[in-house]
């Protein structure tokens, strides 16, 4: 059992009732990926402002198999860890419980995201902003980059 494992989604949209996910990445607690894989929408091919952000677009994604095609290996991982954690963890959860997971059986560690803003006042900060703060860079919104950052911080 890994004792820690880091979990991040790139999506199409902010909503996980009608957005999908893009890619997801699980890192372990030395920042070893598990898991970075591309998803293909079932219900887009459009997602101009989340591509401005992520960089992901329908040609890198089209041929590869939706989230739910990857949500079983993905919750063997998760299962297999003493601790979850994502930065801004309701987040993932959302899509999470939009995919049909209940996300309660999960072991769900402290929010990286809520533990910095106990730490600094109370402010949250997005992940590149706290990450700075401390001098960690990385590629800011990729799965796999956020995961290990996220680890890091």
């Amino acid at each position: 059992m890994k004792k820690l494992v880091a979990l991040d989604f790139e999506t199409t949209g902010l909503d996980p009732r009608t957005d999908e996910v893009l890619q997801v990445a699980v890192v372990d607690e030395d920042g070893t990926a598990l898991m970075n894989e591309y998803c293909a929408p079932e219900h887009h091919t459009d997602w101009g402002a989340a591509q401005r952000i992520n960089g992901i677009g329908w040609e890198q994604v089209r041929a590869q198999p939706p989230f739910r095609e990857r949500l079983p290996q993905l919750l063997a991982l998760l299962a297999g860890a003493a601790a979850v954690i994502a930065y801004n963890d309701e987040f993932e959860r959302g899509f999470l419980a939009a995919a049909g997971v209940d996300v309660r059986r999960l072991r769900w560690g402290e929010d990286p995201m809520k533990l910095f803003a106990a730490q600094t006042g109370g402010a949250r900060r997005s992940l590149s902003a706290a990450a700075g703060l401390f001098g960690i860079r990385f590629a800011a919104h990729d799965a796999l980059e956020d995961t290990r950052a996220t680890v890091a911080l």
